[in-house]
């Protein structure tokens, strides 16, 4: 029970100390790999559709 009481308190601690920063961070990080999933898909599509058939 006391370490149920302690995690908890814990885990309020740092939600209430990181919320801000962990949300600001985690949309960065979504936005990062959107980018990066996106610049890789239009070179491996570039890649393999351009050189397939020369458009």
């Amino acid at each position: 029970m006391h370490h149920e009481l302690l995690f908890c308190d814990a885990l309020l601690f740092f939600t209430q100390k990181y919320k801000t920063r962990t949300l600001n961070s985690i949309k960065n990080d979504w936005f990062e790999i959107v980018r990066k999933k996106t610049t890789f898909f239009l070179l491996f599509f570039k890649k393999f559709v351009y050189n397939e058939y020369n458009f």
